[in-house]
């Protein structure tokens, strides 16, 4: 019973990080999707947009368990949102990159031929371009998540999903804020 209690918490953590990561990577590729049109160039990467977002949410989650996410926890929140940053977007480049050599591998059947492969089909400008643009998407989730820690579970979703009330909700918030400023 205790397993899939846990199986049902892990797959909703997922299925939260990788909606976030799908919106931002598929916004991401709609902008470059405009962008080439003008030089009349058509592309579909839809689906590793959603890899993508699954790479990203599987990296983030595998990280958070580790103490590779905590030796700045002590320094400025900035720098820990720096380096989580970093640190999340080095894991999905490793693991996105070690896809495409397992995949270069399945076409060769020789790691040589392999490698070769690989490389041949990498474009630096296209790589730098895309891992600028990932490494926003992790500085976005981590700067919520870090609102999200510091103001306490659920009040960000409240915040973004419960109908404004004008005058009332300003008036909870400004108070909300307050007593959290007092305590830290």
């Amino acid at each position: 019973m205790k397993f899939i209690i846990w199986l049902i918490a892990e797959i909703k953590k997922i299925w939260l990080l990788a909606t976030f990561f799908a919106i931002a990577f598929l916004y991401i590729l709609w902008i470059m999707k405009l962008y080439l049109k003008s030089y009349e160039i058509d592309t579909y990467d839809i689906s590793k947009a959603i890899v993508g977002a699954l790479f990203a949410a599987k990296a983030v989650l595998i990280l958070d368990k580790t103490p590779l996410v905590r030796p700045f926890n002590h320094f400025p929140r900035v720098v820990n949102l720096l380096y989580r940053t970093f640190l999340y977007s080095l894991a999905v480049i490793l693991l996105g990159n070690l896809e495409a050599i397992i995949h270069a591998f399945n076409e060769s059947h020789n790691w040589q031929t392999a490698w070769s492969l690989f490389l041949s089909q990498r474009d630096i400008n296209r790589f730098l371009a895309t891992n600028l643009c990932l490494a926003l998407v992790f500085l976005f989730y981590n700067s919520l998540a870090a609102i999200e820690a510091h103001l306490g579970q659920g009040w960000l979703v409240k915040f973004l999903f419960q109908p404004a009330i004008a005058q009332n909700e300003t008036q909870q918030t400004s108070e909300l804020l307050e007593s959290k400023d007092s305590s830290v």
